[in-house]
């Protein structure tokens, strides 16, 4: 196989080209024009992806920016294992990739996974966002959470890297609240950590999160 072609965690930045690949792959085994996969199927199939608790999985071979092939697999319950056992469902290359090792190193790849078993399945990493983070989010396919850094007193630079952070990859799924959201200097913590909520959970900017945080700042907490 060539030295460049890498085998990495699927990202939601590829669905155009994985869609493609997923095409050509239900196409070799008849599932096309009349007999095509539902279009709803093949959505709940991409979302499943990015759920932290779906046991589904995707792989990709990358090589200049160009990918060449998918592995999905998925772990599942059996009857005569106590662990959850995987299962390599889809396998496909494009045909210029074929005979050079591409899928050989795409079932290695998921070989790797399973390995993991019932130990990785609701695995998550605590890591602290640096520069270049994005190369770290894919070298795992396990969920990241990013853990909360030192209390700077001012919450842009905070919402600045936390923004970059969930941005790294389709695995970082969300953040640990820390010294800098609960010791924001002069500003109120529970404006800052609606701020932290507008990025992680409502996917906004900064500029979101600073309105989020403006619109909290001085409310009395609501106590039931």
């Amino acid at each position: 196989m060539n030295d460049q072609v890498k085998i990495r965690a699927i990202a939601k930045e590829d669905f155009p080209a994985w869609k493609a690949l997923w095409d050509g792959y239900n196409a070799f085994y008849g599932r096309v024009g009349e007999t095509a996969l539902p279009v709803e199927v093949t959505q709940m199939t991409w979302s499943r992806f990015f759920d932290a608790y779906e046991p589904v999985h995707a792989m990709v071979a990358e090589r200049s920016h160009k990918l060449l092939g998918l592995v999905h697999f998925l772990f599942h319950r059996s009857t005569n294992e106590i662990a959850p056992v995987c299962y390599l469902q889809d396998l496909f290359t494009v045909e210029e990739a074929r005979g050079k090792g591409v899928g050989r190193a795409l079932i290695d790849a998921v070989s790797v996974a399973s390995s993991w078993g019932s130990s990785s399945l609701y695995t998550w990493i605590k890591l602290p966002t640096c520069p270049e983070f994005e190369r770290v989010a894919r070298a795992t396919t396990l969920p990241i959470a990013l853990l909360g850094g030192e209390a700077v007193g001012d919450p842009r630079p905070v919402l600045e890297d936390l923004q970059r952070g969930m941005a790294a990859g389709a695995n970082v799924r969300g953040a640990m609240i820390g010294r800098n959201v609960l010791y924001p200097g002069a500003d109120d913590p529970r404006a800052v950590a609606a701020a932290v909520a507008a990025i992680v959970h409502e996917g906004g900017g900064v500029d979101e999160a600073i309105r989020a945080m403006d619109a909290e700042r001085g409310k009395e907490p609501e106590l039931t």
